[in-house]
């Protein structure tokens, strides 16, 4: 027999993955985002990496962390490998231009 508590769990679970699949979906939209700033980056001659545009990002990331409840410290990591894997997609934007020139 099923428990209450036991259907419960599973429903939070679920909860959990469509949640999971929203953050995904995000991430995949957030790297699209990125390559189009890569793209706009080249145009303009500018580099990659803009660490006053990251640290005003992770400034934003501790107060909306502090703002939700959330460990700073935690939200930080998270926000720092998005910031990565954005770098890591204008970087590849910039490869193909130069493969194609």
């Amino acid at each position: 027999m099923v428990t209450s508590s036991a259907v419960e769990l599973e429903n939070l679970r679920a909860e959990i993955d469509r949640c999971d699949e929203k953050i995904h979906n995000l991430v995949a939209r957030r790297t699209e985002v990125a390559r189009e700033i890569g793209r706009l980056k080249r145009t303009l001659g500018r580099p990659t990496l803009d660490q006053s545009r990251e640290a005003e990002v992770l400034a934003l990331t501790v107060g909306r962390a502090q703002r939700l409840g959330l460990n700073p410290e935690l939200l930080l990591r998270l926000q720092q490998d998005l910031m990565a894997l954005a770098r890591s997609a204008q970087e590849a934007v910039l490869e193909e231009t130069d493969a194609t020139t």
